[in-house]
């Protein structure tokens, strides 16, 4: 994610156990090391800049308020993205929730022939990426893009760690197979009809890049087209980061830290529960469903 810091320039032990000790200066920190990242991926689940920031000030609040409760602070990131999807989750169900207002994307200067040949890419991406369902695509930028590893993503997703790994397997294994058949779209579609016929708009729907998929392995011109390697990191990081607004930085700081709003941090401390034994949250259920059984501890 271009301007975007990388996780390990930041001590996610350190800054938990300043947390716990109360120290403001440290929610200072985590939230220029962490905002960034997490404002994208609150964005990318909400597409709208004012239910983005919401939730992100929502986890700033979360974390201050429950750091006690997790017991690997070393794991301090990954759980912000658990706080963070649960966020994103509750606020998916709101019939009062804000749409349409997406975010800006983060400047990168680049110049016209640059942009040109990143919108190229943009539209690859976006065509393989959609042959994949939406907690593949997840995983994927979850992985590649946040660099969360597959014991994160279980806490991310309240997922059992080998169903992480099998979903993390499973996606790599479907994003090369959707890319392969994109870039015989992109390259080789004058060499079969019925590929000619599936793409033929930019970025290709869903049920064209699925149906794309399912042909190329089966025909006998497709299947013995050779296509370029494209990494799933080099894939990705052409697609578009959320800019995260400059005036968001005080504003969730003093959501955070102003006495007279004690009520309402303990209000959304709430919604964040309940947790599991490590400290992280169970995944969102809609109110209707919380009195079903709870579903089997993640780990």
């Amino acid at each position: 994610m271009a301007g975007v810091p990388g996780p390990a320039q930041h001590d996610g032990t350190r800054l938990a156990d300043a947390l716990r000790a109360g120290d403001v200066i440290a929610l200072t920190e985590v939230y220029d090391a962490y905002a960034p990242r997490l404002y994208d991926y609150c964005h990318g689940l909400l597409r709208d800049r004012v239910e983005a920031a919401g939730a992100l000030r929502n986890v700033i609040i979360a974390a201050r308020e429950h750091i006690d409760r997790l017991t690997e602070p070393e794991r301090l990131r990954g759980w912000l993205y658990a706080i963070a999807r649960k966020e994103c989750m509750r606020r998916r169900d709101s019939p009062n929730r804000h749409t349409g207002q997406e975010a800006p994307e983060a400047d990168d200067r680049l110049d016209g022939e640059r942009l040109a040949r990143r919108e190229e890419r943009r539209m690859l991406a976006h065509s393989a990426l959609a042959a994949l369902n939406g907690r593949q695509r997840e995983a994927i930028d979850l992985l590649v893009r946040h660099d969360l590893d597959e014991v994160d993503m279980a806490g991310v997703f309240g997922m059992p760690l080998e169903e992480t790994f099998a979903l993390v397997e499973k996606a790599g294994e479907d994003l090369a197979a959707a890319l392969h058949a994109v870039l015989v779209a992109q390259n080789h579609r004058e060499d079969c009809d019925a590929v000619a016929s599936l793409a033929g708009s930019w970025p290709l729907p869903p049920q064209a890049a699925a149906s794309l998929v399912r042909h190329v392995p089966g025909c006998p011109v497709c299947r013995e087209l050779r296509t370029p390697q494209v990494p799933p990191a080099g894939l990705l990081s052409v697609l578009p980061v959320a800019a995260l607004p400059a005036e968001l930085r005080l504003d969730v700081l003093t959501a955070a830290t102003d006495e007279d709003r004690a009520g309402n941090r303990r209000a959304i401390a709430a919604w964040t529960g309940p947790f599991d034994e490590y400290g992280w949250p169970l995944p969102y259920e809609p109110a209707p469903a919380r009195a079903r059984e709870r579903p089997p501890r993640r780990r």
